[in-house]
C-alpha cells in the first residue's frame, strides 16, 4: 500500500499525470472512486478485497 501511495504522489509530484484514479474507504464498509489531484490526498488510497468496481468508466468521462 505505502508503494502505491508513494508511486501516486511522484506521478504528480512530477506532473507525469494530472490526476490518479484509485479507492478510498466509503461508507457502510464500502469503498468509492477517488480522483487524487494533489499530493496529500493520495494518502487516502487504499486497496483491498473491497475495491472490486470498474474505475476504467471514469476515464472517458469529461470533468469540468
Amino acid at each position: 500500500m505505502v508503494d502505491l501511495i508513494k508511486k501516486a504522489k511522484e506521478l504528480i509530484e512530477t506532473s507525469a499525470v494530472k490526476v490518479v484514479i484509485g479507492y478510498e474507504e466509503g461508507t457502510g464498509n464500502k469503498t468509492r472512486a477517488l480522483f487524487v489531484e494533489k499530493t496529500e490526498d493520495a494518502d487516502r488510497l487504499i486497496f483491498d478485497s473491497r475495491c472490486v468496481q470498474n474505475l476504467a468508466a471514469y476515464i472517458t468521462k469529461k470533468r469540468d
